[in-house]
């Protein structure tokens, strides 16, 4: 999305600032509703339609999840972070070097 507002005309921090705040809340929403999704198996809840007590916490069936829905919850929050933090820091930081390297082989001018 940066580099279509690149392309719009837009300068890097400008493009950056927009972009971040246009997709924060979709990358928010999406991984809090899944991770809020994946707490039941996290904590353990089985549900059986077939006994006296439809809900069961701690069932021994619900132990194999368990790890998968840590993991998947884990893997969402860290990416999450890294998607709304770290990727636009390494972008600018790109950007800005590539510009540096252009300003550096575009002189006219050999100095000696």
């Amino acid at each position: 999305y940066v580099i279509k507002l690149r392309k719009k005309g837009y300068q890097r921090n400008e493009a950056m600032i927009l972009a971040a705040a246009v997709r924060f809340r979709p990358v928010v929403l999406t991984a809090v509703t899944t991770v809020l999704g994946l707490v039941p198996i996290a904590v353990g809840m089985d549900i059986n339609f077939s006994r006296d007590s439809i809900i069961l916490f701690g069932a021994a069936s619900a132990s194999f999840w368990k790890s998968m829905a840590l993991a998947i919850m884990y893997g969402l929050g860290v990416t999450t972070l890294l998607t709304l933090f770290l990727l636009p820091a390494l972008y600018s930081l790109v950007e800005g070097g590539k510009e540096r390297l252009r300003g550096l082989f575009s002189r006219k001018e050999i100095i000696f």
